[in-house]
């Protein structure tokens, strides 16, 4: 099991998720906050990085929505993909659901969900979306 003192790693970031937990990195050298896990700063350059865990609560401050998918998402069309502010300070890429695309705004509040992986293949770790508050 993945701990807070474990150095943050993409795999670590969706094992949290698979629990429910959305995660963020901070560097404790510059205050920065990411949520792309990795050892390093990219702000810095230290390796002085330690999880944090989020509310999972923030803002959509930018979107698109999706009309002409991969074939794995072709059943989904049309989906609204769009980046999220997080309360803590970091933002974060995710799919927006539940709410039809001629509904999202900029600025809607947005809360984190999760699901388990339906695959029937690697990676076998849980997802994030988000969802009007």
């Amino acid at each position: 099991m993945e701990s807070l003192e474990e150095k943050p790693t993409v795999e670590g970031f969706y094992k949290h998720c698979d629990r429910g937990e959305l995660m963020f990195v901070e560097c404790l050298s510059c205050g920065s906050k990411f949520a792309a896990p990795k050892a390093i700063c990219g702000r810095c350059g230290s390796k002085n990085v330690k999880w944090r865990m989020s509310k999972g609560v923030g803002k959509l401050i930018t979107y698109t929505v999706i009309h002409v998918p991969p074939l794995q998402f072709k059943d989904q069309a049309p989906y609204v993909v769009g980046i999220v502010e997080l309360r803590e300070g970091f933002k974060l890429l995710s799919l927006i659901r539940d709410v039809e695309p001629k509904n999202i705004q900029v600025g809607m509040e947005l809360k984190v969900g999760f699901e388990k992986s339906n695959r029937g293949e690697w990676p076998y770790w849980g997802r994030y979306f988000f969802t009007p508050l």
